[in-house]
């Protein structure tokens, strides 16, 4: 329900981008071709579903097909220094590196039922893998030189399903529309976590990896999304 709720004041905002006089509205719903953005909660426009590009078009009058390919990457690159007294170590310095990046393909076909304000629904394929790596170095100055730990944790997934959506379109103009829908994911998994751990002395090293993979059947609801299409 408070999905719901946001997606209504969210569109409420938007409405301001697609009012034009009365000669401009659209009486039907629009069949051509579009682009797909998302509008965020904080009203500005973006990509659709955090997706890179969203494109649809109408095969008939009722059915469109539409393509969503996303890709993500974040990075973050930090550096902690300290001090501190111990039989051994009196600095330390930790570079500490977060990055992930992933990349999605999704592939569905949407049946509409009304004009001016439609509900659709469908679903297809989509295709997913995600890849995160949280990686940091302590190192510990001595007398006797440098003592190195480097750790490393690892999530690499794979997620091959189909994806149902259920939505209302409200076509104000005949160049755009706004809808909010519902999705759910489900199909095949399979994750990789692990750690990787280093000991590097003056005097030797040690290494260990911990990996656990795990496979299965996902099932997901999403979050209420809203987007705003621009036809061409």
């Amino acid at each position: 329900m408070r999905a719901i709720i946001r997606a209504v004041a969210v569109l409420l905002p938007v409405l301001a981008l697609c009012i034009q006089p009365t000669s401009g509205f659209a009486h039907e719903r629009p069949t051509g071709k579009a682009l797909v953005f998302g509008v965020g909660s904080s009203f500005s426009i973006n990509s659709f579903n955090g997706g890179t590009v969203a494109y649809q078009q109408y095969l008939r009058d009722d059915l469109a097909w539409r393509l969503t390919l996303e890709v993500g990457l974040d990075r973050d690159d930090t550096t902690f220094t300290g001090e501190y007294e111990s039989d051994f170590t009196d600095a330390y310095s930790e570079p500490d590196e977060e990055w992930d990046y992933s990349i999605s393909l999704c592939s569905e076909w949407l049946t509409y039922r009304g004009s001016k304000v439609a509900l659709y629904y469908g679903g297809g394929p989509r295709a997913a893998y995600t890849n995160t790596l949280d990686s940091y170095e302590i190192f510990d100055f001595w007398d006797e030189g440098v003592r190195v730990y480097r750790t490393e944790y690892y999530d690499r997934s794979l997620h091959l399903g189909i994806t149902g959506v259920l939505g209302v379109q409200w076509t104000p103009a005949s160049w755009c529309s706004l809808h909010a829908e519902y999705r759910v994911v489900a199909g095949y998994v399979s994750e990789v976590d692990g750690r990787l751990h280093e000991d590097v002395w003056p005097d030797g090293e040690g290494t260990r990896d911990d990996v656990q993979t795990t496979q299965g059947i996902e099932f997901d609801s999403l979050d209420v999304s809203v987007g705003l299409s621009i036809y061409f």
